[in-house]
């Protein structure tokens, strides 16, 4: 019969780099786990990288609404100018045109007034009227002269220039006025 020796037939798990133990194992795994550890510093940094991309981005946006929200109420601000810029002008233009009717009214109301007043002369200009007036001119007047020849050449209805009015020759009475 065969001797064998005990763990003779079973295969014995080799390692690389000789005999010995588990040295080389360690250092694998020593490698793999600084890779590991690159690697999440470097998953972090993509990480924190895109992080702050983010915040610049918020940030461009929270600029960009801040602004676009200053030009509304910018314009908004210059609309409510315009309307009342506007709005004054009406009021204006109103005030304007209630000025020329009530002017326009004054005016048609004093030529209404003077045309009256020239019908109603017109309708004074009787031959009546005309002796009243005559009558009263006479007794305001002081100074009557009486006869075909008046003695002072001022009073004197031929001395005067014509149409002059201030002397009047009515028959033999002369006025001085």
């Amino acid at each position: 019969m065969d001797t064998q020796q005990p763990g003779a037939g079973t295969p014995q798990p080799r390692t690389q780099g000789g005999g010995g133990g588990g040295g080389d194992f360690t250092a694998i795994l020593t490698v793999l786990l600084s890779f590991i550890a690159i690697l999440v510093m470097v998953l972090i940094a993509i990480e924190s990288q895109k992080v702050v991309e983010k915040e610049a981005e918020t940030k461009k946006k929270m600029a960009m609404s801040e602004a676009e929200k200053n030009a509304n109420v910018s314009k908004i601000l210059m609309e409510q100018k315009l309307m009342e810029k506007d709005s004054s002008r009406r009021q204006e233009e109103i005030e304007n045109q209630m000025y020329m009717a009530r002017e326009k009214s004054l005016a048609d109301a004093d030529f209404y007034r003077v045309m009256r007043e020239a019908e109603a002369n017109k309708l004074k200009l009787t031959p009546q009227y005309l002796e009243l007036k005559f009558i009263q001119a006479i007794a305001n007047n002081s100074k009557i002269f009486f006869g075909d020849k008046v003695e002072d050449p001022k009073l004197r209805a031929s001395s005067c220039q014509a149409n002059c009015g201030k002397c009047k020759m009515m028959g033999q009475i002369v006025l001085r006025t």
